[in-house]
């Protein structure tokens, strides 16, 4: 049958969710079931029925003893049939709130068929029966008789913590009454609480907010709104406690203001030491002397540290991948390198990019994916260093590797690499069509120059030769030392066989001038070979071998001109 609620029997207006005294959440033992057993002894007439999933779910079958045969049933597939539409998400509020303090109550309009009003009240009893009790009462005697209810039952089990309390207060904020639940809470018996105010147990840092509230309360009837508090315990320390105050002092059967009370210590305390741990975590990143950043699946920054910020410019919102804007191929290096990592790879490149002033940089990057607790990557964390310095330090010791310490030209090896190097992009670039010239040049009679002015002086003039052949040629043109007094000019893009003669002709006149060393005029003369190629991949050695040949038929006819190999 369906349990009809009586619209004759007097009704509390009220206005919200209300925890119900006592019923905090139920450890294992019966506990629970106890509570609802109470609750539905000061409600002989209410309906009851059960849940398993969230507010709006169908009704299940009611544990068998759970409670007595003879108590009505909510003769209905779900609240919905029972709970005007206007109300149903008073409903949600009702179950969410018993799921996080045991059980909570709140009048509601129910729908057509019914009485106009009614108390509806979930037990949380999924520890005992893996159900939510739903109960549906015309009365709460909890709420509206709160002097006169039975609270002796309410005492927890041993063990449970006493979380949600009563006070009752007049119009002044003077204690009434309090329920054994809140002496439990502070630790004050009711009698050292009755005719105080409430703004005596309350901290001093926190007396603002609680007459704010209170006053907000006494402009309507019905709840306020909830307000954290810290309460003094009678042991001296402080309490954290949420007080939703509501406003009964209209009301003629009541005259008060009930204030329902619950204990959020443990949570505050969570909460403040999560705020620690990201005040001690954001106090190591700011020391650190790398940037630091997370960002979410769409490469969002999320948090970044100032250490960042003044490096790239970068601030939470803003996109990683979009980060080096002012280059192209960087920027295209970064999203490849988060995509890395949004599969689940760490990555780590080295880009070159703007710092936040505009100049160029190099910064290493290192990203590495966050797994979520599924294993699926959520996320990116990723650090960013400036590496400018030690990109300079490396480039200046790999040019030192590859520089004849003498003269600045290339040293042998690696005018071999450039070489091989060109030989090898010959094609490769459709602007810039042609072969590779190689221009081999040796400087005759250095070893007279040596015997009758010393090496100092045979020095000074392959530096000069060094000097004139690099402003002799072309800015894409290399020249190396390739030993003793001879000299190798790799030219790119030449295009024909011709074209390469009128360079070396050109490096030849730009070259072989006299020089004053020491005072002593010495004629520079130099045998020039010359090879070109415009075969991909010809081997370095080969073009060398071409040029050298070259090179000594030049020597043999002592005219100082060029000779094609």
């Amino acid at each position: 049958m369906r349990a009809a609620v009586k619209p004759n029997r007097p009704t509390a207006e009220l206005h919200g969710v209300y925890l119900i005294e006592g019923h905090g959440p139920q450890p294992p033992g019966g506990a629970g079931t106890a509570a609802l057993k109470r609750f539905l002894a000061r409600c002989p007439g209410a309906a009851v029925a059960a849940v398993t999933g969230d507010a709006a779910a169908r009704f299940t079958e009611l544990p068998g003893g759970l409670v007595d045969p003879a108590q009505p049933r909510l003769d209905a597939a779900s609240l919905v049939d029972v709970v005007a539409p206007a109300d149903r998400k008073m409903v949600s509020k009702v179950w969410a709130r018993a799921r996080l303090a045991g059980a909570a109550t709140a009048q509601v309009s129910l729908a057509d068929g019914l009485a106009e009003k009614g108390f509806l009240s979930f037990f949380d009893l999924r520890d005992e029966h893996g159900i939510l009790a739903v109960v549906l009462a015309d009365v709460s005697p909890e709420l509206a008789e709160p002097v006169a209810m039975d609270v002796a039952g309410d005492d927890p089990q041993p063990g449970e913590p006493a979380r949600v309390g009563h006070v009752w207060k007049d119009g002044a904020a003077l204690i009434t009454a309090v329920s054994p639940a809140v002496e439990r809470l502070l630790g004050w018996a009711a009698a050292e609480l009755v005719g105080r105010r409430s703004l005596e147990l309350i901290h001093p840092d926190d007396h603002e907010r609680a007459i704010d509230a209170w006053l907000q309360m006494l402009d309507f009837p019905g709840p306020g709104r909830p307000v954290r508090l810290r309460h003094q315990h009678r042991d001296g320390q402080w309490v954290w406690l949420e007080v939703t105050n509501h406003n009964r002092l209209t009301d003629p059967t009541h005259g008060d203001v009930v204030a329902a009370v619950l204990d959020v210590s443990a949570e505050v305390a969570a909460q403040e030491a999560a705020r620690a741990s990201r005040q001690l975590l954001e106090q190591v990143t700011e020391t650190l002397p790398i940037g630091l950043f997370h960002a979410d699946m769409d490469g969002r920054l999320v948090y970044v540290n100032q250490k960042l910020t003044k490096m790239a410019g970068l601030a939470a919102g803003s996109l990683l991948q979009s980060w080096p804007g002012a280059c192209p191929a960087a920027a295209g290096e970064v999203a490849g390198a988060l995509n890395v990592a949004r599969s689940g790879a760490p990555a780590d490149l080295t880009v070159e990019v703007p710092d936040a002033d505009g100049r160029r940089c190099h910064c290493a990057l290192s990203l590495r994916p966050l797994f979520g607790v599924d294993g699926s990557v959520d996320g990116v964390t990723g650090a960013v260093e400036d590496v400018t310095q030690r990109v300079a330090e490396q480039r200046a010791l790999e040019a030192r590797a590859a520089t004849d310490s003498l003269t600045g030209c290339l040293n042998r090896s690696a005018t071999l690499a450039v070489l091989q190097d060109a030989l090898d992009s010959i094609g490769s670039e459709p602007d810039r069509p042609g072969g590779v010239a190689l221009i081999f040049v040796d400087v005759d009679d250095f070893k007279t120059v040596n015997d009758r002015l010393g090496h100092l002086a045979g020095d000074a003039l392959l530096v000069e030769v060094a000097t004139r052949l690099r402003n002799a040629v072309r800015a894409r043109d290399k020249v190396g030392r390739f030993g003793g007094d001879e000299f190798l000019v790799v030219a790119s893009n030449v295009r024909s066989p011709e074209h390469a003669m009128n360079v070396a002709r050109w490096i030849a006149s730009r070259t072989l001038r006299g020089i004053v060393v020491d005072g002593v005029a010495i004629d520079v003369r130099a045998s020039i070979g010359l090879a070109w190629s415009d075969q991909p991949g010809t081997p370095a050695t080969a073009l060398v071998s071409q040029a050298d040949s070259a090179m000594y038929r030049s020597k043999r006819g002592r005219r100082c001109q060029p000779v094609l190999g």
